[in-house]
C-alpha cells in the first residue's frame, strides 16, 4: 500500500516559494494548525474528517502538499474525478513542494487515478441550446463546447435541449481509461407531424353505448321482479295471516329472485363496459405523430445509434 509523508513546513521566508505568493503568516499559521488536524484524523484512515479539515486548510493557503494529502482522501472516499483534479494542483510546481519520497508518491497516486478518470468533450454549434452531463449543467446556451473528467467505472449521459427542436438524448456512454472522447450535439427541428388517434373516433362511442344501452336494459328485470315479488307479498297478505307453506304461489317467488338477479348482473356488466368506452374516450385524444430521433450512442465497445420516437 502506498503511503503518504504527512509533512507541511512554513518557513519564515515565504519570497521564493511560488506556492506562498500572497498568502500571509497568519494564513500559513491557520492552515498549518487544520493541517495537523486533518493528519491525525488521516492516520486513523477517518477520511471524510480529514477532508473536511484540509478543505479547511486549502480555504487559507492552497498548499501543493495539502492538495495531496486531500486527494488521497478523496481517493479512498471514491470521489475519483475531484481527486484527479486535487493532484493535478499538488503537481503544479513540480517535486519542488516535496521530498523525494512523497513527490513519487503523488505521482503514483496521478498514475492510479488515470486508469479511472478520463476527458469528456462536448461541443455545439447551434445557438441556444442548453446541454445537461448526468443532469447537471455542462453548457446553459451554445455555441460553445466543455470538457470535463468523468469516471470510467460509471455509465454518462448526455442530454440537449432547445424549444422547437427535439430533445438530443445520447447514453448510456462508457468511456475507457486515457481515451479521450469527443461527442458534437446537433439538434432536429421539429417535424409538422400528424395528429393521430388509438382507435377509430367512433369505437370507443360504441363501447360506452353498448354498455349503458345494457345497464338501461337491466331495468325490464328489475321492473317484472319488483312486479312478481309484489304479487307474491299480495298473496301472502290475503291467503296466509295465520302461517301457510304457499306451495302454489313459490314459483312465483323463485322468479323474482331470478329476475332480480338478471337485473343485477345487467347493471354492474353495463356499468363496467360504460366505464371502459369512456375510459377509451380520454385514451383515444389525438396525439402528433412525430419522426424517430437519431442519436449517437457509444460505448467502450460499441458504438451506433439510438432511436427515440413514438410509434
Amino acid at each position: 500500500m502506498i503511503l503518504v509523508a504527512l509533512c507541511l513546513a512554513v518557513p519564515a521566508y515565504a519570497d521564493d516559494r511560488p506556492w506562498a505568493k500572497g498568502v500571509s503568516a497568519g494564513e500559513q499559521k491557520s492552515a498549518l494548525a487544520l493541517y495537523d488536524a486533518g493528519n491525525k484524523f488521516f492516520e486513523e484512515s477517518e477520511y471524510k474528517e480529514a477532508l473536511a479539515k484540509y478543505e479547511e486548510a486549502l480555504a487559507h493557503w492552497p498548499h501543493p502538499a495539502v492538495y495531496f494529502n486531500a486527494a488521497v482522501c478523496l481517493y479512498h472516499l471514491d470521489q475519483n474525478v475531484k481527486a484527479a483534479d486535487y493532484i493535478d494542483k499538488a503537481l503544479a510546481y513540480g517535486d519542488a513542494p516535496f521530498d523525494k519520497k512523497t513527490f513519487n508518491q503523488a505521482k503514483d497516486y496521478k498514475a492510479l487515478l488515470a486508469s479511472r478518470v478520463t476527458e469528456l468533450e462536448v461541443k455545439c454549434s447551434q445557438s441556444d441550446v442548453k446541454i445537461t452531463l448526468d443532469g447537471e449543467t455542462l453548457m446553459d446556451h451554445c455555441p460553445a463546447e466543455a470538457t470535463r473528467r468523468v469516471n470510467v467505472q460509471q455509465d454518462h449521459a448526455i442530454v440537449g435541449e432547445k424549444p422547437g427542436y427535439e430533445t438530443a438524448k445520447i447514453g448510456p456512454i462508457r468511456l475507457e481509461a486515457g481515451a479521450k472522447k469527443t461527442i458534437e450535439i446537433v439538434l432536429k427541428p421539429l417535424g409538422k407531424g400528424k395528429l393521430v388517434r388509438r382507435w377509430n373516433r367512433a369505437l370507443p362511442w360504441y363501447v360506452a353505448s353498448a354498455g349503458a344501452a345494457v345497464a338501461v336494459a337491466g331495468f325490464v328485470p328489475f321492473y317484472f321482479a319488483n312486479m312478481h315479488h309484489d304479487s307474491y307479498e299480495d298473496w301472502i297478505h290475503a291467503n296466509c295471516q295465520m302461517g301457510c307453506v304457499p306451495t302454489s304461489e313459490q314459483p312465483l317467488y323463485d322468479r323474482s329472485v331470478l329476475e332480480l338477479h338478471i337485473a343485477d348482473a345487467m347493471f354492474i356488466a353495463g356499468g363496467v363496459v360504460a366505464a371502459t368506452g369512456f375510459a377509451m374516450v380520454l385514451l383515444n385524444q389525438p396525439h402528433l405523430e412525430k419522426a424517430p430521433v437519431v442519436a449517437p450512442s457509444i460505448g467502450p465497445e460499441h458504438a451506433g445509434v439510438v432511436v427515440f420516437g413514438r410509434f
